[in-house]
């Protein structure tokens, strides 16, 4: 069974491996270069509540994690935020743009983070 939770420090040596699986095979991102755990404890620590980081775990192994990012500093974008799912040996990335306009996203888990509609 899969548990969702929302991503801890410990968590960031798995999200950084899952993160440069994606790297290496070059399926789900631009990036070229493999991070290191700075970069990720970085970026981590770096985040308010309305981006969460969360974990997918299998019996306490994470084997996946998502997150929400700002889209863009430009005040239009205020309420748009980009979603990424990155997994462990099959699932890889997705990007969503989540805006005003998604019915379907704009209850629950979105608008618990933060983010609302117009």
């Amino acid at each position: 069974m899969v548990h969702i939770r929302r991503a801890k420090e410990e968590d960031l040596i798995a999200i950084l491996d899952i993160y440069n699986q994606g790297i290496r095979d070059r399926i789900a991102t631009l990036d070229t270069e493999e991070k290191d755990l700075k970069y990720m404890s970085d970026g981590f620590l770096q985040r308010s509540d309305k981006y969460a980081v969360l974990t997918a775990a299998i019996e306490h192994e994470v084997v996946g994690w998502a997150s929400l990012n700002s889209y863009s500093h430009r005040y239009a974008y205020r309420g748009v935020a980009g979603l990424s799912l990155k997994g462990g040996e099959g699932l890889r990335l997705i990007f969503v743009n989540i805006q005003p306009r998604n019915q379907p996203l704009r209850g629950g888990f979105i608008a618990g983070m933060g983010f609302y509609s117009q």
